[in-house]
């Protein structure tokens, strides 16, 4: 598209050119831009488009940058569908402007936003955003000035920054730009002197973080952020390639999905079609289009700004709905779903209890208090709703839900005030930031694994109101359970001081890995040598779904015998990457 443009403007100026044919006049195109003293809105769109090229190409690599060799490593992942969600919402825009364009990665990021790299991603830009209000075009030192703000929102998203992370390397890539600002108009070797920095970083990260030393590796967040920085230097030059993403080679997980216990015949659904779209504008009041719309249906959503609001209703009426918002701005990225069809084409299907948090659900009654969780396996899932948990996010290890994944869910709970357990500790930042994109009183209780949500329930108890004091239960609940899991090494590593070989067994006892080998049996000792105390009494198995009933059940009458004084509990979890989930309570 841009190739085209350059050369019909060539041609408009120089009447002579016309033998010019666009490779030629991309070259020339390519060397205007090596000193470029402005950024405009589709220089930014390059920039963008060129950085999740270059974090997909990294991918993997920052993956196995996991310091664990556990098979959870999915920071690159994590942090390329983050900024696929930025493009994605970039790619809906029809009018230019670079604050436009930074409105619509926020938003994307925002509701993208995966893993704990992908949530401080998210505020980076949310913050860089913040800076840029209506500007058609912007120079180095007002990019210096919105990457400090980007830091700044950064932080502040982070109870307990530590360094040695992706928060340092954005610091310091800040610094080097506010730096060099003033001596640097041409963004070409500003962004050059951005990349240098941001490598130095990188590569300090280990004397940072004595874990990353141990493990020999470098900070995988930090190594995503070079990654997109590149690429912003590459969409600077023109050597970013177009404004389009490559079809992926590899499937990527699918979209986390609410798991529901009752499936409900169509036409028991009240509001029948699904209705979603983008509002750009200027000034749009938010509040004024909640009242609107309130009366028009359910699962009501409207976050954003005052220049970019994401819309999404059930509603009887989808044409009203857009003519609302219509008298607010431009409409972009609209869709309207008939969930009646869809409903009975997944009821054809025979998809008994996994229902994606799109489809319809059961009308329920509003209650004061409910609970959203997020999980993954099929038992667990089960527990969970037992336990009287409203919406299951499917999700964990491998398969972070989004923000907007978490923040749907909690939507559809039927009551104002909503417990939310995250359940992993990569999880927790993204259930946060969920909570702050909803009307509703959200409680995110940050329970590190699926032990300590399913304790924090019993502590749960919908006829009370007074939620800040069931809060506080819940989480001393959570705190009393201990949990390892065992899995397997995805690599050989070496670390705190043990050696690991691929493909051997591995003991983890509150995220420490406390012993390896090829017997089961085996490792599982070293686990429960570590994760039992004195006064533990309940040991509670939730067996993976590569683990046979039998095998579970011979390890629990093992167990037993070992321990005649505690009891021993046995459950399916049907989880994925953990042979074993045990407590110790």
């Amino acid at each position: 598209m841009f190739k085209q443009q350059v050369a019909e403007e060539r041609l408009k100026l120089e009447p002579n050119s016309k033998s010019l044919n666009i490779e030629e006049t991309e070259e020339i195109h390519l060397a205007e831009e090596l000193t470029k003293d402005f950024l405009n809105a589709e220089d930014m769109c390059r920039m963008f488009f060129a950085a999740a090229n270059q974090l997909l190409k990294q991918r993997d690599q920052i993956n196995a940058l996991n310091v664990f060799p556990v098979p959870d490593g999915d920071t690159g992942t994590n942090m390329y569908l983050t900024l696929k969600s930025s493009v994605d919402e970039l790619s809906a825009i029809d009018h230019f402007t670079v604050g436009k364009v930074t409105s619509a990665v926020s938003m994307g990021a925002l509701m993208g936003a995966r893993g704990n790299s992908g949530v401080i991603l998210s505020q980076l830009f949310r913050g860089f955003d913040r800076q840029m209000d209506n500007k058609e075009k912007i120079n180095t030192g007002e990019y210096a000035k919105a990457m400090q703000e980007g830091v700044n929102a950064a932080y502040k998203a982070v109870m307990r920054p530590t360094e040695g992370t992706i928060l340092t390397v954005a610091k310091e890539a800040a610094k080097e730009a506010l730096a060099n600002a003033r001596s640097h108009k041409d963004f070409v070797s500003f962004f050059e002197l951005i990349v240098k920095k941001s490598e130095e970083a990188l590569q300090k990260t280990p004397s940072q973080l004595p874990v990353l030393k141990q493990a020999g590796v470098v900070d995988a967040g930090g190594a995503g952020l070079l990654a997109i920085y590149q690429g912003f230097l590459q969409g600077i030059t023109g050597k970013g390639g177009e404004n389009e993403l490559p079809v992926e080679e590899k499937p990527q997980p699918s979209s986390p999905t609410v798991a529901q216990s009752v499936l409900i015949n169509s036409a028991d659904i009240e509001f029948g079609y699904c209705t979603e779209m983008i509002i750009l504008g200027e000034n749009m009041d938010q509040d004024r289009l909640l009242q609107e719309l309130t009366p028009l249906g359910d699962s009501l959503l409207v976050v954003g700004d005052q220049k970019v609001l994401k819309v999404h209703v059930h509603t009887n009426h989808p044409g009203k709905a857009l003519e609302f918002a219509l008298n607010m701005g431009n409409l972009s990225r609209i869709k309207v779903e008939n969930m009646r069809e869809q409903h009975h084409n997944l009821l054809m299907q025979n998809e008994e209890q996994l229902i994606s948090v799109e489809e319809p659900t059961e009308v329920k009654e509003m209650k004061p208090v409910g609970v959203v969780s997020v999980a993954a396996g099929t038992g667990l899932i089960d527990i969970f709703h037992s336990l009287g948990v409203d919406f299951v996010v499917e999700g964990g290890q491998t398969m972070n839900p989004s923000t907007e994944d978490i923040m749907k869910a909690i939507e559809q709970v039927p009551a104002q005030h909503v417990f939310v357990l995250p359940n992993n500790t990569n999880i927790i930042l993204a259930a946060e930031q969920a909570a702050g994109l909803t009307e509703k009183k959200v409680y995110v209780i940050p329970t590190k694994s699926v032990p300590q949500g399913i304790a924090s329930l019993l502590a749960f108890s919908p006829e009370s109101n007074d939620y800040p004091a069931m809060q506080n239960a819940m989480l001393q609940a959570a705190h009393h359970i201990r949990t390892g899991q065992v899995t397997h090494a995805v690599r050989n590593s070496n670390v705190q001081g043990q050696d690991i070989t691929e493909g051997d067994y591995l003991a983890l006892c509150e995220g420490d890995i406390v012993g390896s080998s090829s017997d089961m049996e085996f490792v599982l000792k070293l686990l429960l040598k570590s994760l039992l105390r004195a006064d533990s009494e309940i040991i509670t198995i939730y067996y993976g779904e590569d683990i046979s009933q039998a095998e579970a059940e011979a390890l629990q009458k093992q167990l037993q015998a070992d321990y005649p004084d505690r009891e021993v509990e046995l459950y399916f979890g049907g989880q994925p990457v953990y042979y074993y989930i045990i407590s110790a309570e």
